[in-house]
C-alpha cells in the first residue's frame, strides 16, 4: 500500500509541475512601436507576426500606421509592416 501511495505521490507531483512550467521556447518579445520616425510606445508579444496589428491596436496614435520593431540575434532592428514585410530600420 505504501507503494502506492508513493506512486501516486510522484504522478500528482509530475501533474502539478507540469501545469505551473510554462510552454517551453515560448517567450514574449519586446516590440517597439514607431510612427514614421516617431516613437511611439512598446508591446510584448508571442509571434512576431502580430507585433506591427498589436501596436496599432494599442496605441491610438498609430491610426493603423505604426510598424512594430524588435532586435535580432544579430543586434539589428527589424521592423514589419503591415503585409508581415521584415525590414531593417
Amino acid at each position: 500500500m505504501q507503494s502506492r501511495a508513493k506512486i501516486a505521490f510522484v504522478v500528482c507531483l509530475f501533474m502539478l509541475l507540469m501545469v505551473t512550467t510554462p510552454g517551453h521556447g515560448k517567450e514574449d518579445m519586446p516590440v517597439a512601436c514607431y510612427l514614421g520616425d516617431t516613437y511611439i510606445g512598446s508591446v510584448a508579444v508571442f509571434n512576431l507576426e502580430l507585433a506591427t496589428g498589436n501596436c496599432n491596436a494599442l496605441y491610438n496614435d498609430c491610426q493603423g500606421n505604426c510598424v512594430g520593431c524588435y532586435t535580432d540575434d544579430n543586434s539589428l532592428e527589424v521592423c514589419l509592416d503591415k503585409e508581415g514585410k521584415r525590414f531593417q530600420r
